[in-house]
């Protein structure tokens, strides 16, 4: 598997679309849109998977196998979590709505996999806590119990909130009080994996684990994030993307 930085995530943050009128030149000039960009890199998985194609015919379907080589591309990149700023790596999921952050204290083989992995130490971020079902802060004993189910596997936690920002600097956004899943258990599915985390995309709904714990929502309710947009550039070759 060859590690790559070859694509950009992108986070267009739209400043208003009203046109203002320049007191110098008298011409409406429409502000531009500031952009945060994440570096992503690249993993490339390859795996022997065996389907079962069935044949229709006028008499009972018949069972066939095919040997198939399945390859999958995947792209993740860094973000920073907690008053100490403390970074791990996510895959970008639009097929989700939760952000997924291994906790320190998990040691599932899920969670640890080639043991490159970075993990989240709740202890170390003052401005976090635990959360309970309600939405109300609260310790460790009365967090709200996860488990999401994913089609590479499931994961298993408790529902906390912290800092969560993409990019650095003057350049780079926050969402002060993010809800996420701080997992304890992750299935073996996700050990061959070199991200860290998951990071859904998709909006607070089905795909989510409740109000709040989508982080585009989140960005957008506080005004950070006028709108739910983001956008992936993908090079045409092994280089780094600009």
């Amino acid at each position: 598997m060859r590690r790559t930085s070859s694509a950009l995530l992108v986070l267009p943050f739209l400043v208003s679309a009203l046109k203002h009128r320049d007191s110098h030149e008298g011409a409406s000039v429409a502000p531009s849109p500031r952009v945060v960009t994440i570096a992503l890199q690249h993993q490339r998985v390859r795996s022997a998977t065996g389907l079962a194609a069935v044949q229709e015919s006028q008499g009972p379907a018949t069972s066939v196998g095919i040997g198939l080589r399945e390859r999958g591309h995947i792209y993740y990149g860094p973000i920073a979590l907690g008053s100490q700023g403390q970074v791990i790596t996510v895959v970008f999921d639009t097929g989700s709505a939760n952000l997924v952050v291994p906790a320190a204290s998990c040691t599932s083989r899920g969670c640890s996999g080639t043991g490159a992995r970075h993990k989240f130490d709740p202890k170390a971020s003052a401005s976090g806590s635990y959360v309970a079902s309600t939405g109300a802060r609260t310790d460790y004993d009365g967090a709200w119990r996860l488990s999401l189910g994913y089609a590479s596997g499931k994961v298993q936690g408790e529902a906390f909130e912290d800092r969560v920002c993409f990019g650095s600097g003057p350049s780079g956004t926050c969402s002060e009080r993010a809800q996420f899943l701080l997992a304890e258990y992750e299935s073996d599915d996700f050990a061959g994996y070199e991200f860290d985390g998951i990071l859904g995309l998709a909006p607070d709904g089905p795909l989510s684990a409740g109000k709040s714990f989508s982080l585009m929502d989140d960005l957008v309710h506080q005004g950070t994030l006028p709108s739910r947009l983001f956008a992936f550039y993908l090079a045409g070759n092994e280089g780094t993307s600009e």
